[in-house]
């Protein structure tokens, strides 16, 4: 006998929390729902309600205000990818977007359900991280805001009380001499669970010295990482080939050190070595952005 669940589209946040506040029912709350029907019959889920974000206008948009970019919870994949200023101003994040899934997956699937889901190979939460961003979560009559770096628990969730919905994604709009960029490695194209990431973004002034550096490695720990060690590398010194080569070999250390303290230590050689190979790829294209252009 399929159980019965209950149903809600609202179309605006009074409504939507006007229905989960208070409300001590299994509540599952959805936007593209790509994962809903699969977590359904493998029965990691059994939700009382369903609530669709997906009406919500006001929840999807990219824009830029007074230096911050926003984007709002139920922008697709696909929008974030294809969206110019997402592109000028922050490639990787559009590089993690135009990397998920399949076409259909992008066109459904969204920046919010993929951070929620809290996968340690979530593409769009590696750049994410190195963009160094925040979300806001909301809930009834209340709202706070927090680092991505930090939204993450020590057990693979986040840290979302009861009642709160996550709204929006912001971090700084970076000027013309910050560069990033973002690849992954998997074992299959288009429907691939990716096996590594990797995220920077890099200052380089114009003298082509790194001022600061952020960056982030998916698929090695219970969510993606920020590989600080290698950060300092970068930092203060000049962007070449040598400097690249040095950091490469730091990323590798870091990946085994990081796979160690996880039920995962049998992939350190593989992964060890598959880091190398996108991290080069990743700092080679900065540096032929920034110093080779």
């Amino acid at each position: 006998m399929i159980r019965e669940i209950e149903y809600y589209a609202p179309t605006h946040k009074k409504e939507l929390f006007e229905i989960i506040h208070n409300d001590n029912r299994d509540i599952c709350l959805i936007a593209g729902g790509t994962d809903l029907i699969i977590n359904i019959n493998k029965k990691h889920l059994s939700p009382d309600a369903i609530v669709n974000l997906k009406s919500m206008e006001e929840l999807n948009y990219i824009e830029e205000e007074d230096g911050i970019i926003k984007i709002g919870a139920t922008a697709t994949h696909n929008q974030i990818a294809n969206s110019l200023l997402i592109k000028e101003k922050a490639l990787a994040l559009a590089q993690a977007c135009k990397s998920v899934g399949s076409t259909q997956i992008r066109n459904l699937g969204t920046i919010g359900g993929n951070i929620v889901n809290a996968s340690p190979a979530a593409d769009s939460v590696a750049a994410l991280l190195a963009l160094d961003a925040s979300v806001l979560l909301e809930s009834y009559g209340d709202k706070r805001k927090v680092k991505i770096s930090d939204l993450h628990t020590h057990t693979g969730g986040i840290d979302l009380n009861k009642g709160e919905v996550l709204t929006e994604i912001s971090f700084k709009s970076y000027s013309k001499n910050i560069f990033s960029y973002f690849v992954k490695f998997g074992l299959r194209e288009a429907l691939a669970i990716v096996e590594l990431s990797v995220t920077a973004v890099m200052e380089i002034d114009e003298n082509n010295f790194c001022k600061d550096a952020k960056i982030s490695i998916g698929a090695i720990e219970r969510h993606p990482v920020s590989a600080k060690c290698v950060e300092e590398e970068f930092v203060g010194k000049e962007l070449n080939l040598e400097t690249i080569e040095d950091c490469i070999e730091k990323m590798s250390e870091f990946t085994a050190k990081t796979l160690f303290k996880t039920p995962f230590k049998d992939l350190i050689p593989y992964k060890k070595q598959c880091i190398k190979g996108v991290s080069r790829e990743v700092f080679e294209a900065i540096y032929y952005k920034a110093v080779r252009k």
